[in-house]
């Protein structure tokens, strides 16, 4: 065996064991639903608002994609303004098109 085939199998490895970390997460995430609370009886709050407050499966793929692969971009790192102008910018190009194609009448004229 190789280095690289060593680094492949080793990365596909830990991918495989983060999933399982996920499915333990899921599995503690409904049972934490069923009855783990915190506050007062009368004002019960759940322990963890988010499945990703006990265990972030996207971070922990990135972390292991990182470790093998040197030009891996994460993709839990995208910024959201970034996303949100990205899909601005995507459906403005739309409105636009649809505008020159007569579709969209302007409002008042």
């Amino acid at each position: 065996m190789t280095i690289a085939e060593y680094e492949i199998r080793m990365e596909a490895y830990k991918l495989k064991q983060a999933e399982k970390m996920n499915e333990i997460a899921q599995q503690a995430w409904f049972n934490q639903m069923v009855k783990s609370t915190t506050g007062s009886a009368s004002h019960p709050k759940p322990r963890y608002r988010r499945i990703t407050d006990l265990f972030d499966y996207k971070k922990a793929v990135d972390k292991i994609r990182t470790e093998f692969e040197p030009n891996y971009q994460s993709q839990s790192s995208i910024p959201i303004v970034e996303e949100r102008a990205r899909i601005f910018a995507k459906r403005q190009a739309e409105f636009e098109q649809y505008w020159n194609q007569g579709l969209i009448k302007k409002k008042g004229g």
